[in-house]
């Protein structure tokens, strides 16, 4: 079946109250899974700022010592992803009975902030309470842990972390626009699968434009009653034959022409 524009837009406009109902049902279905289903999760930050120790930087450094501070950063960064930190801020937070090293290694995520010595710690957490206690030993915990390791590392503490007023995810409003997108597409993928397996001829029309040996007489007898040729409702008047004559007479001699 060839499928043009106008036949797509066919195809939509036919099935339009499927594609809106699908489009609200995605969309519905979106927003109260985000809302009703799934946990809240909130997050809160502190942002720390490492100065490594002079044994650390080479004597030679000169334009490159950010660039060298910032490679030792991320040495730092992996001195606290260890489970002994973590156990360290579980008893910092008084949280060891509700997390284990392991989930809570699940829970910290370390960014060095635009490629200086600032590094932010972030936790995620299903309380917003427990985010904010979290986040605040580790950042309390993290100076201990680097200079057990690097004892003229200065590691000094530039934002604290805030307890969060909302959850960081899921995002409803963002969950409920794809939800929305999905059904409809899904809605689109069924109108045209439908059309493409429906085999039936809906119209004369149709079925002259998918044989080519068919020959359509005339399209004018729909026209007919707007035009007031119409002796009542079920015959014609005579110029409405006429018209008829002529245009199938027309459409026969182009068929026997091509």
């Amino acid at each position: 079946m060839d499928m043009t524009l106008k036949k797509m837009f066919t195809i939509l406009f036919r099935n339009l109250l499927l594609i809106l109902l699908c489009t609200i049902i995605g969309g519905t279905a979106g927003y109260v899974v985000s809302r009703f289903i799934v946990d809240p999760t909130y997050q809160s930050s502190a942002k720390l700022c490492v100065l490594p120790g002079e044994n650390d930087v080479p004597s030679n450094a000169n334009l490159n010592t950010l660039n060298y501070s910032q490679q030792i950063v991320k040495t730092y960064i992996e001195i606290l992803n260890s489970n002994s930190f973590y156990v360290s801020i579980l008893d910092e937070a008084q949280l060891k009975d509700t997390y284990t090293p392991a989930q809570l290694q699940k829970m910290v995520t370390f960014t060095i902030m635009n490629q200086t010595t600032v590094f932010q710690i972030t936790v995620r957490a299903d309380s917003p309470e427990h985010a904010k206690r979290l986040a605040d030993a580790a950042a309390a915990m993290a100076p201990v842990q680097i200079t057990k390791a690097k004892s003229a590392a200065t590691v000094s503490l530039v934002d604290p972390a805030v307890e969060p007023t909302v959850p960081s995810s899921p995002n409803i409003r963002l969950n409920t626009v794809i939800g929305a997108i999905l059904g409809m597409a899904i809605a689109v993928l069924i109108a045209f699968l439908r059309e493409m397996l429906d085999t039936r001829i809906h119209s004369q029309e149709e079925l002259a434009a998918e044989q080519g040996d068919i020959v359509l007489v005339s399209r004018q007898f729909k026209t007919f009653a707007a035009k007031g040729l119409m002796k009542d409702r079920f015959h014609y008047l005579q110029p409405a034959y006429n018209a008829v004559g002529t245009e199938a007479g027309r459409n026969a001699a182009a068929y026997w022409n091509r």
